[in-house]
């Protein structure tokens, strides 16, 4: 909405949306301008914080906190996740295919995320295997 309002984008109703909020979007001249500004700013690089490394060496220095539930929680949702990015990577990235720029690029970002879930789902299991009683 505040980006229509400074109207840098207009949206409209999906031909498919049904009954859902599903909205088509196309930026405006304005909007590339503001894109184009945007884009040249330098970007903060990922800040990795997570209130699990806390617990996780709470339970290295005090010992075992029963952490394993947590764990395998995550593991799976993990599992979840990239089962998904998968699944739009056979759908939208078909082998042998050539890709144009855009699509290169798309494909990039979505490796990105399957290269995190995958590290995510290796970490979470040398943890679980650490963990797990002799």
């Amino acid at each position: 909405g505040r980006m229509e309002t400074a109207q840098w984008i207009e949206s409209s109703a999906a031909p498919d949306a049904g009954k859902t909020r599903k909205r088509i979007y196309q930026v405006l001249p304005m909007g590339r301008q503001e894109l184009l500004r945007w884009t040249a700013l330098p970007s903060a690089p990922l800040d990795l914080r997570d209130e699990f490394m806390v617990r996780l060496r709470a339970d290295a220095a005090i010992g075992p906190l029963g952490l394993e539930a947590e764990l395998q929680r995550r593991l799976a949702q993990h599992q979840e996740k990239l089962a998904i990015y998968r699944e739009i990577e056979l759908r939208d990235f078909p082998d042998g295919r050539t890709l144009s720029r855009e699509a290169r690029i798309h494909h990039l970002i979505l490796q990105k995320g399957i290269l995190f879930e995958e590290g995510s789902i290796h970490w979470t299991q040398q943890v679980l295997q650490e963990l797990a009683p002799d």
